[in-house]
């Protein structure tokens, strides 16, 4: 639910930016998008290429990965420099409307806060916010897209198998946490017996 407010509250500052911020998400995509193509190029070149020899054809793909490798080089560096770029304009005004709110604020308020109180308002929960932006929803982004394709690869391989490792995943996804409650159950249950021990 925090995060959610989070996105409501910081989507007024993302929205003037929005297709800064529709070109970063896309070079995530991208970026997870040529990681499976690798993948799967690694089948048809030992599959299609090299078992049948067919020279040519691994010239081809050879040549197509090597162009797609200098275009997500590309598309990195793009991503970067937009990163950087998005995340200043994002903090800039955030600081921008922090000020404009503290100078509405009576004395009352300034008294009651240090000075340094105030200057870490503007320089590490800005940034805080800036990073979570910039990197954090990128990481999300990215880890989403390569689920995601990755899924696709392994049905496309074998549907069976694809199903057997989904439900495996599932059981490890939500096994820790479900373990983690119990023993911290156990846990906090030994210490509250241990205090009502005699001495």
């Amino acid at each position: 639910m925090q995060i959610i407010w989070f996105l409501k509250v910081v989507n007024q500052y993302i929205a003037p930016y929005r297709w800064l911020a529709f070109f970063l998400l896309s070079g995530q995509i991208f970026e997870a998008a040529f990681d499976s193509v690798m993948r799967i190029s690694l089948k048809i070149i030992i599959d299609e290429a090299i078992i049948p020899q067919r020279y040519g054809f691994l010239v081809g793909i050879l040549l197509l990965l090597g162009g797609g490798a200098i275009l997500f080089a590309l598309v990195g560096l793009l991503g970067e420099f937009f990163t950087a770029r998005f995340g200043v304009l994002v903090s800039n005004d955030i600081r921008r409307s922090l000020f404009d709110r503290i100078q509405s604020l009576s004395m009352e308020f300034f008294g009651r806060r240090s000075p340094g109180d105030i200057v870490n308002c503007f320089i590490a929960d800005v940034d805080k916010v800036e990073n979570s932006l910039t990197r954090g929803l990128a990481i999300v982004v990215l880890d989403l897209s390569n689920i995601l394709l990755s899924a696709i690869f392994i049905f496309s391989l074998n549907w069976q198998l694809a199903v057997l490792s989904c439900m495996g995943l599932t059981v490890c996804t939500i096994a820790p946490s479900k373990l983690h409650d119990a023993l911290l159950r156990k846990v906090i249950n030994c210490g509250k017996r241990k205090d009502t021990l005699p001495a």
